[in-house]
């Protein structure tokens, strides 16, 4: 596998150094998804829930050991017809931080995940975040939005460090 940083922090190649990018994963998944929001695009009201386990299984030929666990939960709540809340949050962890590949790390940002850090602009092996948002249907479908996020002390220790390359 081929892979330089042409693009990105010059801290990447230091990163990919670290890793044996041939490993051999063997890896099972255990998945719970509950989705009740009425509409894909822009829910009013409803909860969704998606969590899941991961674990890699060196009795199987996996050359990595580690496991991963995730779970977001996001509800809409109509406050009347034009004005909604929606309640979110997440929790990601991995075990044996070392064995995780770099691939596998969990990556934050952009307007679903937490606003005010770029598409994916911090990475890493446990996050938790709450977000609350106010929407107010201007016009149809024309809508005003307010956010405000909240984070790990890992998560700001993430961006801070970023932010230096």
């Amino acid at each position: 596998m081929n892979v330089s940083s042409e693009i990105g922090t010059p801290a990447i190649d230091l990163i990919l150094s670290q890793y044996n990018l041939s490993a051999t994963l063997v890896t099972g998944k255990i998945k719970l998804l509950y989705d009740s929001l009425d509409d894909v695009n822009i829910s009013s009201r409803g909860i969704y829930f998606n969590s899941y386990f991961e674990k890699s299984f060196t009795a199987l030929g996996s050359n990595l050991d580690y496991n991963r666990f995730f779970t977001r939960f996001e509800t809409f709540i109509p406050l009347t017809k034009k004005h909604n809340l929606r309640i979110n949050g997440a929790y990601m962890l991995a075990w044996n931080k070392e064995q995780v590949p770099f691939y596998k790390w969990f990556y934050l940002g952009g307007p679903e995940t937490f606003v005010g850090i770029d598409y994916f602009q911090a990475s890493g092996t446990e996050f938790t975040v709450a977000a609350t948002s106010y929407r107010y249907e201007v016009l149809e479908s024309i809508y005003l939005r307010g956010i405000f996020n909240l984070c790990s002390i890992i998560v700001c220790w993430m961006v801070k460090n970023l932010r230096r390359y």
